[in-house]
């Protein structure tokens, strides 16, 4: 069954995220869709990592370390090892121990039927590259799956970080690529990301909130990169969606209202609020117990590029003696924290500046 593959599967829809912006949420939406083909939330992320971690590319040793290390697949539960990039507890962390109607399933596929559907494309002496196996076990999930395979079938790959170096096996001359980057107010969108490391013991404090931002970069092939508002999702559901079926050239599906994983009703990550589907609690969160309102104001006219060009308002004008003064989740006596934290506020205030060059900022889908 090795024979006549190239045709097939060489379009993948890249999912990235700026901050913690809903980009699980866009995956889960495409799950159920009947010509995308797709690994539940994060699991690949590091597809790359792992790949270049191998000590053999023979088929078959690629294809038993695969099924062993990405164990999660077939048990959301399993903490028995570390998933690349995602740690031991990355299956009830995204709660699919808990999906389907009544929340009693779990997001999970057959080993044995995997493991029989992924060697039907292996030959014990071939050699592999990171891109012919990415393929085929992604050929080996859609059979499991039941899905059709045929020349209108796309993957989906959840990349999350936006990564050069963790997509790079995507780049070459028989592979398309369409990159959605989910993006969300802001400021709100690094506090969140913040708020989730502080939930595992780590306080990035305000630097980490700065550069959670002006570390983002755009990933694109052939221009073929947009960015999707995780409020015009929530707010305009039908419309959004359309608009990214028509970038990623498939056709429209009611599924594709549906938040699901393997086809099971799913109900946000474990340390977000558990509603299924649209709504406007996740966009609403305002988060000022920690970030005050004067604090998050201030951090808005350090990113007043990225509001305009996405659309987002801005209420004040802010000067720059206005961050001398201490934002209310810094510590207090840490003198040299101070320090490093303006340091990488000014930093980041003159790059802000009309005559200097910047990022390019990627557009609106």
């Amino acid at each position: 069954m090795n024979t006549n593959l190239d045709k097939y599967l060489n379009e993948v829809i890249v999912i990235c995220f700026y901050g913690r912006s809903g980009s699980i949420f866009l995956h889960s939406l495409l799950d159920n869709h009947p010509n995308v083909v797709s690994y539940p939330g994060s699991y690949l992320m590091c597809y790359q990592n792992w790949w270049e971690g191998l000590k053999s590319k023979k088929s078959f040793d690629c294809a038993y370390n695969f099924i062993d290390t990405f164990r999660v697949i077939f048990d959301p539960k399993n903490s028995d090892i570390d998933l690349p990039g995602c740690g031991r507890h990355v299956g009830t962390y995204l709660n699919f121990h808990k999906v389907g109607e009544n929340q009693k399933e779990e997001v999970s596929i057959s080993k044995d039927k995997f493991k029989l559907n992924l060697f039907k494309f292996l030959n014990k002496e071939d050699e592999e590259t990171a891109i012919s196996f990415f393929k085929k076990i992604h050929f080996a999930l859609a059979l499991t799956m039941d899905i059709e395979i045929n020349t209108e079938l796309k993957i989906v790959f959840q990349l999350h970080s936006p990564l050069k170096e963790r997509c790079k096996f995507l780049d070459n001359e028989k592979t398309k690529c369409y990159f959605l980057h989910m993006i969300r107010e802001p400021v709100q969108s690094a506090y969140s990301m913040v708020k989730h490391h502080m939930s595992s013991g780590k306080n990035i404090g305000i630097a980490g909130i700065v550069n959670t931002l002006n570390r983002y970069n755009i990933i694109s092939k052939n221009c073929l990169s947009k960015a999707v508002k995780l409020e015009d999702l929530h707010l305009n559901p039908r419309e959004t969606m359309k608009k990214i079926i028509n970038f990623v050239k498939i056709k429209w599906s009611d599924t594709l209202l549906d938040s699901t994983f393997l086809g099971k009703k799913w109900y946000n990550v474990s340390d977000s609020p558990k509603i299924y589907g649209f709504n406007s609690v996740i966009i609403n969160q305002t988060h000022e117990k920690i970030l005050a309102a004067y604090d998050q104001s201030r951090l808005k006219y350090l990113y007043r590029k990225l509001y305009k060009h996405w659309d987002y308002k801005i209420e004040k004008k802010h000067y720059f003696f206005e961050y001398f003064l201490r934002f209310n989740i810094e510590n207090k006596i840490n003198f040299y924290n101070f320090f490093i934290n303006r340091y990488v506020i000014f930093r980041l205030l003159l790059k802000n500046f009309l005559f200097l060059k910047t990022k390019k900022i990627i557009d609106l889908i």
